[in-house]
Parts: structure tokens; sequence; C-alpha cells
């Protein structure tokens, strides 16, 4: 029988995490040239890190999700959720975190999403 031990599931999910964090710097690479051109890669990845501690807080976790919120965070600003409107949004229990983004987009845009 195959036992898989507490260590053994957290390397896998360090492995998930190291692989989405390297996506989400080619992401932001090809989606923001002007704004990485700059940035090396071990600095760009630590600021994808900190976008997945900060979207963690307010209980977005997926990673389309989290991709959508760093996209956010380039597009508006990198500390974009301590503006006290876009806390009201993040903070919200009874909203997923699709609806939180949604929101977010309308609120940090202008313009409505089609929900």
């Amino acid at each position: 029988m195959l036992v898989i031990r507490k260590e053994h599931k957290e390397a896998f999910a360090r492995a998930q995490v190291n692989d989405f964090v390297s996506r989400m710097v080619k992401h932001l690479r090809s989606s923001f040239p002007d704004k990485t051109q700059q940035t090396p890669d071990p600095q760009l990845r630590m600021f994808v890190r900190r976008a997945i501690a900060n979207a963690r807080k307010y209980d977005i976790v997926r990673e389309c999700d989290v991709a959508r919120y760093l996209d956010l965070m380039m597009t508006h600003s990198p500390d974009f959720d301590r503006n006290a409107r876009a806390q009201t949004v993040l903070r919200k229990t009874d909203v997923d975190a699709e609806g939180k983004l949604n929101r977010l987009d309308e609120l940090l845009t202008g313009k409505r999403t089609n929900t």
C-alpha cells in the first residue's frame, strides 16, 4: 500500500506553487511588458508570491482568481487592496472570490462586468 506522508504532501504543494509562480511570471511579462521588462525574475517571483499571500487573506485561492488579482495589482497598484473601498469588497464574507474580483473590476475601472 502506498503511504503519502505529510512531508510528501507539503513537497507536492510547494511544487504546485512554484509551477504557478513560474506561469504567472510568464503571464506578467507577456501581458505587462512595459511594467516588467526592468524587473529581474527573482524580484518578479517574490512579487507573485506576495500577491498569492495577499489574495489568500481575502479567500482568493483558485489559480484563475489569483491571476485576476495579480492583473489588478499590475493595472492599478501593487497595494490597491489597501484602498478603503477595495477593502470593503475584499472583506465581504457573503461573496465568493469571482464576485469580489468582478466588483473590484467595477470599482477600479468604473465599468460593469458581465456576471
